[in-house]
């Protein structure tokens, strides 16, 4: 049985790298949509609702950033409960295959690391972090056959 480097570890204890793939309840699209709609009302005449979303816009801002995920070039992180102080720590090099599905309930990636442990991402999963695995360990995709 060999020893893996994936583990728990405290979120301050994170090795040193460049952060690659950033996953949190903040995300550039939504903050310049809400931005463009909002200045699409104002143009438009409806100040009431551009004053509605004006405060939305402002709390979604100002609110706490909550963490998900952050994947760096030889590891990903997972923050599970960040108040805790810890986080998952998941070498790439450890991981054999991983799957993409597509679910009701949501997005799922399923990882497959040495001697048939599984490790499931099931939480805020987004094509932001999918596009982080085609492009950092695209080789070991699983992919499921189509049925015909």
């Amino acid at each position: 049985m060999t020893e893996h480097k994936s583990h728990k570890v405290r979120i301050e204890n994170i090795p040193e790298g460049k952060i690659i793939c950033h996953v949190s309840n903040r995300s550039f699209d939504v903050k310049v949509f809400l931005l463009v709609l909002e200045l699409l009302l104002l143009v438009s005449g409806s100040r009431i609702i551009a004053a509605i979303l004006g405060f939305y816009s402002l709390v979604y801002l100002f609110s706490e950033e909550k963490k998900y995920y952050d994947g760096y070039d030889r590891y990903l992180v997972r923050y599970n409960n960040p108040k805790d102080g810890y986080c998952d720590l998941i070498y790439l090099s450890e991981i054999e295959g991983w799957e993409y599905r597509i679910t009701n309930s949501g997005d799922k990636i399923i990882l497959y690391l040495r001697e048939n442990e599984r490790y499931r991402l099931e939480e805020n999963v987004s094509r932001k972090l999918y596009n982080y695995f085609t492009t950092m360990i695209p080789e070991r995709e699983i992919r499921k056959k189509k049925e015909q």
